[in-house]
């Protein structure tokens, strides 16, 4: 195989599109696995797979020995069968091999931890407190020791991060023998006494991929509105149409009708207007159920009283008739004074007031 490492955290990938990875050591022994993790863009763990089998390898990429130099997996096609569709996300590979013990449960539990967290005791889960794990223990303190270069392993807390060790050794003083490790960095301040790990190799550094899913489809809720009807025959409904005018248009107009312009208030300030037909007088013979047309009040009272209603009517009136009064006698200011703040000032407040009280009136 060739020398050269192909760099996967540069790549750029589409749907569709197949990340692959030469390793510089081979892979494939029966202690060997692969774990696959879903962070967030900080970082965060998502979903984990850690018995990740789901890629493929070239065949040419395969030695006699069964073991591979070169895995392809599809990023997007990762993240979908997890159930993610749209966002930002990194995808973090791991390819270890089990020190120690050939088994996917956690050997070993976090006894102590030291006041600079470099060094930690870890002591063997009741299940692995046997003969054959201490001297499982023993082969792999050697093997680290008579090794001709220096030789790191790692411990793996089932979280996604690999935590390099850099030393061991075993204290057999006590019934239940401890396994005192040396970090290379001190330990994270989120591990805590009785995390469970198990002690592994790295066959490779952690594969980072960060895979952009793209926005959300937008779910179009519309009710779509039926064309305009271009076969009316204008000879039969001959007419005039005004110009195209906007809101600001026909607020600021000084010859837009009064009753038009309220009615147009009205209606942007309630969007829920009722269309009664107040000229409809319900038959005495005729019952509510069978009459699809709503007279006057049975279909718009429902919790209050008519008459309440139509004194607050009166009320209203009587409001627009005091403001219309005030604004005239502030009309008739002349001189320089109608151009003073206060006289504006209180013309625009009554004129607002009066709005409002309009704008209250409902279908």
């Amino acid at each position: 195989m060739a020398e050269e490492i192909i760099k996967i955290e540069d790549f750029k990938f589409k749907e569709g599109q197949v990340a692959s990875r030469e390793l510089t050591r081979k892979f494939g022994r029966e202690e060997d696995y692969a774990e696959i993790h879903v962070l967030s863009l900080n970082d965060q763990v998502l979903a984990s797979d850690f018995n990740f089998i789901n890629y493929n390898t070239p065949s040419e990429a395969v030695d006699f020995d069964g073991l591979i130099s070169e895995i392809n997996m599809d990023p997007v096609a990762e993240l979908n069968a997890l159930g993610y569709t749209s966002g930002k996300y990194k995808i973090k590979l791991n390819l270890l091999r089990r020190k120690i013990l050939n088994t996917p449960l956690s050997v070993f539990f976090l006894k102590e931890i030291s006041s600079s967290r470099r060094e930690i005791k870890l002591k063997l889960n009741n299940s692995f407190n046997n003969t054959e794990t201490i001297s499982s223990i023993r082969n792999f303190i050697n093997e680290i020791e008579t090794n001709i270069f220096f030789k790191d392993f790692g411990l793996n807390f089932q979280d996604g991060n690999i935590l390099t060790a850099i030393n061991i050794a075993i204290d057999e003083r006590e019934i239940q023998p401890s396994i005192l490790i040396k970090l290379l960095e001190p330990l994270p301040v989120n591990y805590v006494i009785n995390d469970q790990c198990s002690i592994v190799e790295e066959v490779i550094d952690p594969t980072v991929l960060t895979i952009n899913l793209g926005r959300p489809e937008d779910i179009d809720n519309s009710i779509p509105l039926q064309g305009p009807n271009f076969k009316i025959d204008t000879r039969l409904n001959s007419s005039i149409p005004s110009g195209y005018k906007t809101y600001d248009d026909i607020l600021n107009s000084s010859t837009v009708l009064s009753s038009s312009y309220n009615e147009l208030l009205s209606s942007l300030t309630d969007e829920d207007v009722l269309n009664i037909p107040y000229d409809y007088i319900r038959p005495v013979s005729g019952t509510l159920e069978d009459i699809d047309v709503p007279s006057h009040f049975e279909n718009f009272i429902h919790f209050g009283s008519a008459v309440e209603r139509l004194k607050n009517f009166e009320y209203k009136l009587s409001l627009i008739e005091l403001y219309d009064s005030q604004l005239s006698d502030i009309n008739s200011i002349t001189g320089d004074t109608s151009a003073s703040s206060a006289v504006i000032t209180n013309k625009n407040n009554t004129t607002l007031k009066k709005d409002n009280v309009i704008k209250g009136f409902d279908g």
